[in-house]
């Protein structure tokens, strides 16, 4: 009994450090107080069945990457919770984390969808990471990993796609906005990787007109059949 009783306590010990601890930690490593927020983005998280632990991380790392770019997420259940006038982008999960696969090379996290404003994010994909991150540390990995990896891996895909959101279809050479990342970078909650460069900074900046999210109406807004996306390149965006 006692030995059980410690290892509760050990075990809520670790999580809090790691899920309380490293988050601001990682914050200020990467450059001290964050920017006061330039924009705001609304993210509409649909129902799922995520466990508590990584839904938690995955918002967290989300929210934490763009504030240090100066846009504030805000995370809603749906859209009559979006403030009148309010940008926002609908996120959807595909498949599931327990689904069979074959081994790949790549497999796609995410891509963005700018005539519908949606993120979608593969919840099998980031499983894998998962796993092929884990098995690339060789070591033995308490059962409290799994989900705590698979919050990072989600926020981080989700990161990356609001990127398309705000900044257009174009990857870059390195940052958060590089197409491929190894699995062993998307489980390593000491990253430093997973911000813009200076040049996508700089876009971010200077060059919103190429967002494509979603402008909740007001009423007096359907009256004059105002349009609800914010930009009119209909090429800024594909995945």
């Amino acid at each position: 009994m006692l030995r059980n009783v410690v290892h509760a306590w050990l075990f809520r010990w670790v999580l809090s450090s790691l899920v309380g601890l490293t988050i601001p930690g990682i914050a200020s490593a990467a450059g001290g107080a964050l920017p006061p927020p330039r924009q705001t983005l609304d993210l509409i998280l649909p129902s799922n069945t995520l466990p508590p632990l990584t839904l938690r991380v995955m918002r967290e790392e989300a929210a934490r990457i763009w504030a240090r770019e100066g846009v504030a997420i805000t995370w809603r259940a749906n859209e009559a919770q979006v403030p009148a006038g309010a940008s926002f982008v609908r996120l959807s999960f595909l498949g599931d984390v327990n689904g069979t696969y074959v081994d790949k090379t790549f497999y796609t996290l995410g891509d963005y969808l700018p005539d519908e404003q949606r993120i979608r994010v593969s919840l099998f994909a980031a499983s894998r990471a998962v796993t092929q991150g884990n098995a690339a540390s060789r070591q033995r990995q308490p059962p409290f990993i799994q989900p705590l990896a698979l919050g990072y891996v989600l926020g981080r895909a989700i990161a990356h796609e609001v990127g398309h959101a705000l900044l257009g279809k174009e990857h870059s050479d390195s940052g958060l906005m590089t197409p491929t990342f190894p699995p062993a970078a998307m489980i390593d909650v000491k990253s430093l990787r997973f911000r813009l460069d200076e040049d996508d900074a700089a876009r971010l900046r200077d060059d919103s007109a190429t967002a494509r999210v979603a402008i909740r109406r007001d009423e007096w807004l359907e009256a004059l059949g105002e349009p609800v996306v914010a930009g009119a390149d209909e090429a800024a965006l594909t995945r």
